[in-house]
């Protein structure tokens, strides 16, 4: 009985690039993943802004809530704009002043801009230079309980 050859089996190597060096690499195209986690977190800000109180219309708590969570799918191509972008949304919801914010919105949203302009931000200094955006926004903006907004104008 004659048997035939076979194919070689293929050995699937593990990489040999580390998987953190995978993660930093920016992708051509947005990734779904990406698109996955920008409409969990407008899911999450939309209910906020319809069921719980805070400053401003619902109306203008809802698109603040899609501002918010929108360009997040184009966190790893543009990481320090996103950022940005968020952040002067926050600052422009700490200004509508009014009822203190009961929800967890922006924090969610600057909390993965932060981790992408340090990730993705191309040149280095750019990383470095987004690294105050959170820690000064929070605070002008009014959550954690600081008023410093108002005091500013």
């Amino acid at each position: 009985m004659r048997v035939r050859p076979t194919a070689p089996t293929v050995c699937h190597m593990p990489s040999a690039v580390p998987p953190i060096v995978e993660l930093a690499r920016v992708p051509r195209r947005v990734p779904g993943v990406d698109v996955a986690i920008a409409a969990g977190l407008l899911l999450w800000a939309e209910l906020e802004a319809v069921l719980v109180e805070g400053p401003g219309s619902t109306a203008a708590r809802v698109l603040l809530a899609a501002g918010f969570t929108v360009p997040l799918a184009l966190r790893r191509r543009w990481p320090v704009a996103v950022l940005l972008v968020v952040a002067l949304l926050a600052l422009l919801r700490g200004a509508m002043g009014g009822i203190d914010e009961e929800g967890a919105m922006p924090f969610p949203t600057l909390l993965l801009g932060s981790f992408s302009a340090a990730l993705y931000a191309r040149p280095r200094w750019l990383a470095y230079a987004a690294l105050p955006v959170p820690v000064v926004v929070m605070p002008l903006a009014g959550f954690g309980g600081m008023e410093a907004l108002p005091l500013l104008f």
